[in-house]
């Protein structure tokens, strides 16, 4: 059975995700400083080569995420979605501004 909810540490090299929910709530108030909101697109740019930091796009914003940070945000899991805004992995030229077809 496949998970419904996934961190970002799950996500590959250039793959993007929305933001849900955070599970630490002393690193979501960290978060949401940083600009880091539920709703947030986030891409994944590239991982430590050890595994212990992540260098994320935020919605246009450049981070870097310690581990335990990285896998406190939730992303869900969409197999099967009608609009393709609503997918887990938008594809980097998708343009939200023309309209579906």
């Amino acid at each position: 059975m496949q998970r419904r909810y996934r961190t970002i540490p799950d996500l590959k090299v250039n793959e993007s995700a929305r933001a849900i929910a955070f599970d630490d709530s002393e690193l979501a108030c960290k978060l949401t400083s940083m600009g880091l909101l539920p709703g947030t697109r986030i891409e994944m740019i590239r991982k430590s080569p050890f595994g212990n930091a992540y260098y994320v796009k935020a919605d246009g914003v450049r981070l870097a995420l310690r581990e335990e940070e990285a896998a406190s945000i939730f992303w869900k899991c969409n197999p099967y979605p009608s609009d393709p805004r609503e997918m887990n992995v938008v594809p980097p030229n998708y343009d939200r501004r023309l309209p579906l077809s």
